[in-house]
């Protein structure tokens, strides 16, 4: 057959060369391209069967890459500066403002929602966890919800006046209260529109600039901030401290990186535990400053198994809005990737094999109704969830493994992005 292709390529030329006539050269361009065809699909017939495995990871693996790169060539840390400006950013003062979630952590903008911000006004008192001294907070931490804890007022004169009133007749300063006070605030600051409340967050529109390093060009794209009011730590919980010290069978975190994230701020969030009876008062520990600083230095098999499948929950694992909390957010999906690239050696997975790995993770998680936190992992993530709601969750990422490889080569609509990009 290659032969017969040969000769017929020859001959197109010879006939070009000579003036024959159109329909000639027109017939013996068809007998070609259908023999060159026939060759191609008679190579994948008989590789797919002798080896179908690999070719299904072959191709796979192609177009994560393919996905991957053409993501990275438009955000980037090579490519693309994200420059820490946008609409909302600029209208406030006196703040220390740090970029954290899926934009901060060089996601693609595919799997990105929105952009969030954790905002700590600098009158904002210290939370401390013993130390009896002036503008501080004790925290008193939850023995049965150890991710959660209670905020001990020590010196009321140490809060903004508005603030006093926040607190309760025991002493403790009030989380739902302070995000109320704290988006009006921001209202007047950035004259803004009465924000969408997400848990701890409050979203705002804005538009956010990049700047392509190669050519100097800037465009800016708009996006819904998540603000988050957080207060300081002075020191990382009592009760997650054996995370520096656990034995793990991958060298990961290395032991600088471990270091290096043990320096960092940390904070705590106005939000209770959704089953808790004094949740208006209790407020959650946040690793996001941190999390973004592992996810950079994360293996990259796993940052691309954390796209695809924040990817798929996107498109295939949707609940409403009515549904809060959501029985399935892509904070667990980090939480899964997390612990797999803890304990699954980096060299032994392709990508496709990872996914599945970390989906199983996750299936059995929803199965047995614990999901431990990473840093805490005392604490149940999906404990308040119903087994109804929970069984649900696990068909669909059962679902979702069936059809991984259909679903994750079917286009979505979030690939419009990179449509506007090529066109601007």
């Amino acid at each position: 057959m290659a032969k017969f292709s040969n000769v017929c390529i020859l001959l197109l030329g010879f006939t070009i060369i000579m003036n024959f006539s159109s329909v000639l050269v027109a017939g013996l361009c068809v007998v070609a391209v259908v023999t060159c065809a026939c060759e191609v699909w008679s190579f994948l017939a008989h590789y797919m069967k002798k080896k179908p495995q690999e070719m299904k990871n072959f191709i796979i693996n192609t177009v994560i890459k393919l996905r991957r790169n053409r993501y990275e060539s438009v955000l980037s840390n090579n490519d693309i500066n994200y420059t820490r400006y946008d609409g909302v950013r600029s209208k406030i003062t006196g703040a220390h403002i740090y970029a954290v979630g899926s934009y901060a952590e060089t996601m693609p903008m595919s799997v990105c929602r929105d952009a969030d911000r954790m905002v700590i006004y600098e009158q904002f008192p210290l939370v401390v966890r013993n130390q009896q001294r002036g503008n501080c907070l004790i925290a008193k931490e939850n023995s049965h919800e150890p991710l959660y804890v209670l905020l001990k007022v020590l010196d009321h004169m140490g809060l903004d006046e508005e603030c006093r009133s926040l607190i309760n007749n025991d002493g403790y300063l009030e989380s739902e209260g302070f995000l109320d006070f704290y988006i009006r605030r921001l209202m007047i600051e950035a004259h803004t529109d009465t924000p969408t409340i997400h848990g701890p967050s409050a979203s705002f529109p804005g538009t956010t600039t990049f700047v392509d390093k190669g050519t100097g060009r800037e465009f800016e794209v708009t996006v819904e901030f998540d603000m988050v009011f957080c207060l300081k730590c002075e020191s990382w919980p009592g009760n997650c401290f054996d995370y520096f010290t656990r034995k793990r069978l991958n060298d990961w975190p290395s032991r600088g990186l471990l270091e290096s994230i043990h320096g960092l701020p940390f904070h705590v969030v106005p939000i209770g535990h959704h089953l808790s009876s004094t949740k208006n008062i209790e407020w959650r520990y946040s690793f996001s400053i941190v999390e973004k600083q592992l996810i950079l230095g994360m293996p990259e098999p796993y940052v691309k198994c954390m796209i695809v499948l924040k990817a798929l929950r996107n498109n295939y694992i949707k609940y409403s809005d009515s549904e809060k909390p959501t029985p399935f957010c892509s904070y667990y999906i980090k939480t899964a990737c997390f612990w797999m690239c803890e304990s699954v050696p980096h060299d032994t997975y392709k990508n496709t094999v990872l996914i599945s790995k970390v989906l199983d993770w996750l299936i059995d998680s929803y199965h047995k109704g614990k999901m431990r936190h990473y840093f805490i992992p005392q604490q149940n993530l999906i404990r308040h969830l119903s087994v109804k709601c929970r069984d649900d969750v696990r068909a669909k990422l059962t679902e979702v493994k069936k059809n991984l490889r259909l679903m994750v080569m079917t286009p979505t609509e979030t690939e419009l992005f990179q449509e506007w990009w090529n066109c601007n």
